[in-house]
């Protein structure tokens, strides 16, 4: 057997063996940690021995064997019986009657005269044998060892008739303390020798695995081995078997990427453990569930049931055993063994003592609850403070989301009703951004302090607003009762103004309830940020004063955002939104995005998010608007949206149908929505989009109810101005292509008597609807005004619209050279703003596209002034259609569905997919809009 890192051991042991040859013996005791080859080092001295000729005997101790009268020396005598010309001598003695009578008063009294007499025939037949040779004796384990046994053995150092013995002794370390080896009379012997065996070093295990492995797995792996296994060689081997190395010796070596510290890792640990004795195990799982609260002190008092001041020595067992570094197991899978031996009551009742002894000891707050897993902690008071208590700290420290998770805690073990509104009320302060899931999660609780009067005031209103956001109409009557019966006018006010325009249906319910219209508020200070807000938002979506929007929106412009500001000030950008004034809006949604960060503030940042992309949507920005949007409905914190995920959904709606992207909206516009949510502007939103979706893909009629259905919501709301949702104008080019000219024509009559002065969308859109309607004559003059209102107000996607128009009607009034120049910059404009579904529609336009020559142009121009208005040359395949194919695509250019065709022409929805894939294979168009109008 060849050793590692024992040549120094093993040349000892030999230069003994040789003085006890010359008649002068020794002791040696080996000492080393579970797993650290101190059997091993024995055994390969003693085979090296024998074969040099000395005689050996061995024993192996055990704990259950310490009890049992001369237990190591009957081992011994039991081996003595096969030494040569030995043997049959000693075999008779030990079967002798005299021989087992003395055992027999022994074992009555282990201290009396049989003993001594057995120690003394027993040391004449030892002298017999080391006539013709040395004789090693050696014990494994020899703490273990029965107190007669290891007490002769003691007396053979001083045994003048027995020279030649030599006894090798090895020992776990460190000690137990349950018996003093060696005695302290051997420390004072010459010829007491100690031998400790350590762990192997980098090199070592590097040598120990090249027995297994090739050169190139050697330098990739040993240094990792070393690490996780500590030196141990019986660690060693495990990881070696659990990353899949035949521990067999072969000539050739095996290849390996990378080590595992699997199941035979965990198996060893707890070999190593249970042959540690019960202190050093008991010591482990302590490790194990204190974790980096672990100091030898605090171990000591865990550690009630071991002597005192056992805990540095466990420590150092379990640093020699290359389990520990430190006061940290080295591997998570030796912890984790430890952990997974550990009974579910043991674990819990030693995280509540070491919880308890923690905080007896000063230890912080935060250290204490890491003790105390609601699992394992109980529902009593000091536990409650402690979660509490950790909370602040961790608030105090910056760590918001630890704190909230401890409340959390505090809130599942509190079984005071009183002290849990106390508790929730001190989670929602330490919230910030989270608030409003927090008040989600606790809305219950939070209403019924309400009812019985716990919470009243500026509590009561926030609960209403938390309530109504998540849905729960029977808690914000329940909050609206209460804060109107506290008569806090300044809350009134602001609760008043936030809900006749975020919930306008609960708005007049809020006014049912204080008996009247909502007034009598004058008494109220409007200075204050938060009223201010609200009214500057009123403003906007009644089509006040846009001067006073912007003088109660500058005064917020310079605060910074947190707790307290985060309300008015965006109250106060979707002020500036709906005012028009986008850039403005723009440039200060991006400021704030540098006061917020998506991981410190996710609740706000989510907001913002949707914030922008509804600005971004406005200004034509479409690519953007849809990103950011979607950001907002993926990635927010769970429930924060609220009701306003119907806005974010009509951003995504919006953006995706304009973009050319009518299978993502139809997706998204088969989610399910609360039905509250169409009681606010998010669900107005949601619907405009929605029939803006149908208009583009070819469902004016479906489109034109849903634009209805918008103006009766904002008529009753009193919020019927275009600068929230331009409704008529989206009905009346609904109507235009249903065919319904007259009713289009009331529209936008009706919008164009409600125009607010100055430039903007709505005026934008009358006058190029209302040049569809009219003579080229007249409608090149309405179609001019509009491009320049629509360039003044930056409405980029409108202006694309009336764009194409006046390039179309100076193509009609004959000329082609200004047609061409102006549908080029639509063109161009359109794919400015990702708008694809609307830069599509100038695929069949009469202007020369930027990578057209103009041959190719005028070829196109040719179809078109021949009737046609798809790509070049499409005109002139009509003729190749059967009838059959001429009517179906005569309807789908026309904006008809499959579905719609099937029923007017009397045939299923498979036919008509059938002729309308030969329609374009025919015309060499990929889709209905391609289809030429003269079909």
């Amino acid at each position: 057997m060849t050793l590692i890192e024992r040549e120094q051991e093993m040349a000892l042991l030999a230069g003994l063996l040789d003085d006890c040859a010359r008649g002068r013996g020794s002791a040696v005791l080996i000492s080393g940690a579970v797993g650290s080859g101190r059997t091993e080092l024995l055994h390969a001295f003693t085979e090296s021995a024998v074969g040099s000729g000395a005689h050996f005997l061995r024993a192996t101790a055990a704990p259950e064997q310490s009890a049992v009268p001369f237990g190591i020396v009957d081992q011994l005598f039991a081996t003595a019986v096969s030494v040569p010309g030995h043997g049959d001598r000693i075999a008779g003695l030990l079967e002798s009657p005299d021989f087992l009578a003395a055992l027999d008063d022994v074992a009555e009294d282990p201290t009396g005269y049989a003993a001594a007499r057995i120690q003394r025939r027993l040391g004449r037949e030892l002298a017999e044998i080391t006539r013709d040779a040395p004789l090693i004796i050696g014990v494994d384990d020899v703490q273990h060892s029965d107190a007669l046994s290891f007490e002769w053995l003691r007396r053979l150092m001083w045994e003048p008739r027995v020279p030649r013995v030599m006894l090798v002794l090895t020992e776990r370390f460190p000690p137990s303390g349950d018996r003093p080896i060696p005695p302290v009379e051997l420390l004072r012997e010459s010829r007491y020798h100690r031998v400790r065996i350590g762990p192997l070093s980098e090199g070592g295990v590097t040598k120990m695995i090249g027995r297994y492995l090739d050169e190139r797995s050697v330098r990739r792996v040993a240094s990792e081995v070393h690490q996780v296994s500590g030196g141990n060689p019986l660690l060693v081997r495990t990881i070696l078997a659990d990353s899949g190395v035949r521990l067999t010796w072969r000539p050739e070596r095996e290849s390996l990427e990378s080590v595992t510290a699997g199941p035979m890792f965990r198996l060893a640990v707890l070999r190593c453990l249970d042959r540690s004795g019960a202190a050093i195990r008991t010591a482990a799982r302590v490790l194990a569930t204190l974790g980096p609260s672990t100091t030898p002190e605090l171990l000591d008092r865990m550690l009630e049931t071991v002597p005192a001041g056992s805990a540095g020595r466990a420590l150092e067992a379990l640093t020699s055993a290359g389990l520990v570094e430190g006061h940290e197991f080295r591997h998570p899978e030796a912890h984790a063994a430890v952990l997974s031996n550990l009974a579910a009551e043991e674990r819990a009742s030693l995280h509540r003592r070491a919880a308890r002894l923690l905080d007896e000891s000063g230890a912080d707050a935060g250290t204490v609850v890491r003790h105390l897993p609601v699992e394992f902690a109980g529902r009593d008071s000091w536990t409650v403070s402690m979660f509490e208590a950790a909370a602040a700290q961790a608030f105090r420290e910056g760590r918001r989301d630890a704190a909230l998770a401890h409340m959390d805690a505090a809130l599942d073990l509190c079984g005071d009703a009183r002290r849990e509104v106390e508790l929730t009320l001190t989670m929602i302060r330490m919230s910030g951004p989270a608030r409003i899931t927090v008040l989600r999660r606790h809305i219950d609780r939070l209403t019924e302090a309400v009812a019985d009067g716990t919470l009243g005031g500026r509590r009561a209103a926030e609960i209403v607003k938390a309530a109504l956001w998540f849905g729960r109409l029977d808690a914000a009557v329940a909050a609206a009762t209460t804060l109107l019966a506290s008569d806090d006018a300044d809350e009134l006010l602001h609760c008043r103004a936030w809900l006749s325009v975020a919930f306008p249906t609960f708005a007049e319910r809020f006014a049912e309830l204080r008996g009247g219209d909502g007034g009598g508020d004058g008494h109220a200070d409007p200075g204050g940020s938060r009223p201010r807000a609200a009214r500057a938002l009123e403003e906007a979506v009644r089509g006040g004063d846009p001067a006073a929007v912007m003088g109660a929106t500058e005064r917020l412009r310079d605060q910074r955002i947190d707790q307290s500001t985060f309300e008015p000030i965006t109250q106060a950008l979707l002020a500036l939104t709906y005012s028009g004034r986008l850039a403005e809006a723009a440039r200060w949604c991006d400021e704030l995005f540098e006061q917020v960060t998506a991981a410190e503030q996710p609740a706000w940042y989510c907001y913002l998010v949707g914030a922008r992309a509804r600005i971004s949507l406005r200004q034509g920005d479409l690519p953007r608007a849809r990103q950011l949007a979607l950001s907002a409905l993926t990635t927010s914190v769970p429930g924060a949206l609220g009701v306003g995920v119907g806005g974010q959904i009509a951003v995504v709606v919006m953006a995706s149908s304009l973009m050319g992207r009518p299978e993502e909206a139809a997706e998204w516009l088969g989610r399910e929505l609360d039905d509250l949510v169409f009681q606010t502007p998010f669900g107005l939103e949601y619907l405009h989009a929605r029939g803006h979706h149908y208009l583009l893909t070819g469902r004016p009629n479906a489109a034109v109810e849903d634009f209805l259905r918008c103006g009766e919501l904002l008529a009753r709301w009193g919020m019927d101005t275009p600068r929230v949702l331009p409704w008529r104008t989206s009905a009346a080019e609904a109507c235009l292509a249903a065919g319904a000219e007259k009713r289009a024509r009331e529209l936008v009559e009706e919008q164009r008597a409600r125009l607010a002065p100055g430039p903007g969308l709505a005026r934008g859109a009358v006058l190029r609807l209302s040049a569809a309607m009219s003579k080229p004559g007249v409608r090149l003059g309405e179609l001019r005004e509009a491009v320049d209102v629509l360039e003044s107000a930056g409405e980029r996607i409108e202006l694309v619209k009336a764009m194409a128009g006046l390039g179309e009607t100076y193509y009609k009034l004959g000329d082609p050279s200004r047609s061409r120049v102006i549908l080029q910059r639509a063109w161009e404009l359109a794919n400015a703003c990702g708008a694809g579904a609307l830069s599509a529609r100038f695929d069949h336009a009469v202007y020369q596209r930027p990578h057209e020559s103009v041959g190719t142009a005028k070829e196109r121009r040719r179809g078109v002034m021949a009737g046609g208005a798809g790509g070049a040359g499409a005109g002139d395949r009509t003729g190749e259609l059967s009838e059959a194919e001429r009517r179906v695509a005569r309807l789908a250019s026309q904006g008809y569905t499959n579905r719609q065709i099937g029923e007017r022409l009397y045939i299923s929805v498979s036919t008509v997919e059938q002729h309308l894939t030969r329609v374009y294979r025919k015309l060499a168009v990929r889709h209905r809009t391609e289809i030429p109008s003269t079909v």
